[in-house]
């Protein structure tokens, strides 16, 4: 467990690589950051695009998710990436301030590192993997669709209001 920024306690998960992380004199460190309404679970599945190639991996369960702790909403990247930044210093930590450290993040994972990284100019490298443009537009979309969605239920049940391609345009 890591310690966040206000006490909440981070799932962490450690894996290292066979033949060890220390090559060209550095230690090689990948943070895997899943997305919304998943779990780190999620970014196990991109474990051998790394690990075999000298690299150990991190990856944790953000705030509310998995096994971390936290309780309310989902910020989408913003207290998240707080989060992002107590993990790397934990990597920093266990593997040396010098650590060649790349981050990887999918969806909601990738905006919050990208929210971070402009905030950490030590980091290796960042893969950016499906991350939206921004967290304003997104907030407002899914605002506007949700309260047009409650409106909608509010006036009758799902199978009187909704054909079958209004609801594909919830989903």
């Amino acid at each position: 467990e890591v310690p966040s920024f206000d006490g909440i306690k981070l799932n962490v998960t450690r894996f290292h690589c066979r033949g060890g992380c220390n090559w060209n004199g550095k230690n090689h460190v990948m943070l895997l950051v899943h997305g919304f309404q998943v779990q780190q679970a999620m970014m196990w599945f991109n474990l051998p695009f790394f690990l075999p190639h000298g690299y150990d991996c991190v990856t944790f369960d953000l705030r509310t998710a998995g096994l971390s702790e936290g309780v309310g909403i989902n910020t989408m990247g913003w207290n998240e990436s707080k989060d992002v930044a107590e993990v790397c210093k934990w990597i920093r930590k266990e593997y040396g301030d010098d650590v060649v450290l790349g981050l990887y993040g999918q969806s909601m994972g990738s905006a919050t590192i990208m929210t971070y990284c402009s905030k950490d100019p030590n980091l290796g490298f960042i893969i950016e993997d499906c991350g939206y443009a921004s967290l304003q537009d997104t907030i407002h979309n899914i605002h506007d669709r949700f309260l047009k969605f409650v409106h909608r239920v509010q006036m009758g049940s799902l199978g009187d209001v909704f054909s079958a391609d209004e609801l594909s345009d919830f989903c």
